[in-house]
């Protein structure tokens, strides 16, 4: 675990002094995922680093940080919108890193672009948005990619130490998702959501692509996101709407762990028979929120107000799933905090 952590300093230090010699005072990174990562070290007063999701790095390293160290994260996470959309990048997630960079503009001059993973429309609007604020962008893929030279396995034992009251879930489906097998997750979901769930009470959020769980328990929040994006043909959100809409209905009789797992199991499988609806079933998600008005034992969960997220991204219609573990602030906790001056120097 020390060589980890080591390993990861070294790696937050490279891309300091990368950033220095190439005199960028903020890096922009953007994903799928619609969620930013602003990062700031007092090394250099105008220094702010935007990542989305690719932080593996960042994210990983902050239980490992004395709490009076602690390295300070403020993200966005803004919903995509309500319809349907193919598009990598939201109009909202854009707006949102630009508004802060609008605020922190006194304190850059320079950012730093991804021009090689940000679409053209996304680069352009960065540019003509900065440059009414005097600030310069350059390309800075060879910096970013250093960033994603950070394997999420690396850090798998730190967090599923994280997490003990549902480390059967991070366990078993570790383990069961690497077979590639989409029935695996249908018995994660089925059989390893904790047994200690003896109280429950659900809500629940649709979209047009997405369905979210919010299970509130004995032992934690436990969030459960099914999201596809559907094509966009009638036939199509026809079936989404009709299987959705029938497994939801019954949401107010639900009362048991037991009876969650069957539900969502439930809309799996009636999606996984409709190829129009599954083409681009893409996310299926875990996640357990640390709430002490909810949660007595706040100690065992994710520490400083984090999320640890499972996260399950299909990549094609071959069923081939990537694994994805990170650290993630709830989306309505925006905190703006500063790491120690040795962490970046």
């Amino acid at each position: 675990m020390r060589l980890k952590k080591m390993r990861s300093l070294k790696i937050l230090k490279n891309i300091r002094h990368r950033m220095i010699e190439a005199n960028i005072d903020a890096l922009v990174i953007m994903n799928s995922l619609n969620t930013s990562y602003i990062v700031g070290s007092e090394v250099r007063d105008s220094t702010i680093i935007v990542l989305h999701d690719d932080a593996y790095l960042i994210t990983h390293y902050i239980n490992e940080i004395p709490e009076n160290d602690a390295l300070k994260i403020l993200k966005y996470s803004p919903y995509p919108p309500q319809t349907p959309t193919y598009s990598l990048i939201t109009s909202s997630s854009i707006e949102a890193t630009l508004q802060m960079l609008k605020i922190l503009s006194r304190r850059i001059r320079t950012i730093g672009i991804d021009e090689k993973y940000i679409s053209s429309q996304i680069s352009r609007e960065i540019h003509d948005h900065t440059r009414n604020l005097n600030i310069s962008c350059i390309d800075a893929s060879h910096i970013i990619s250093e960033i994603r030279t950070i394997k999420i396995d690396e850090d798998l034992n730190n967090l599923r130490k994280c997490c003990t009251s549902i480390n059967c879930v991070i366990e078993e489906c570790v383990n069961k998702i690497k077979s590639s097998k989409l029935s695996n997750i249908r018995k994660c979901l089925l059989e390893n959501l904790p047994e200690t769930v003896n109280s429950i009470t659900i809500s629940c959020e649709r979209n047009a692509n997405t369905v979210r769980f919010r299970v509130i328990t004995n032992c934690g929040v436990l969030k459960i996101l099914i999201a596809s994006t559907i094509p966009q043909t009638s036939k199509a959100q026809e079936l989404w709407n009709k299987i959705t809409e029938s497994t939801l209905n019954s949401l107010n009789e639900l009362s048991t762990g037991e009876e969650l797992r069957l539900c969502v199991v439930n809309i799996l499988d009636q999606l996984w028979k409709e190829e129009e609806v599954f083409i681009d079933l893409h996310g299926i998600g875990v996640e357990l929120v640390e709430d002490p008005i909810i949660t007595p034992h706040s100690d065992v969960l994710v520490e400083k107000g984090m999320t640890l997220a499972l996260e399950l991204m299909m990549k094609s219609r071959d069923m081939k799933l990537e694994l994805a573990l990170t650290m993630m602030v709830p989306k309505d906790r925006i905190e703006l905090l500063t790491p120690p001056l040795s962490i970046l120097t």
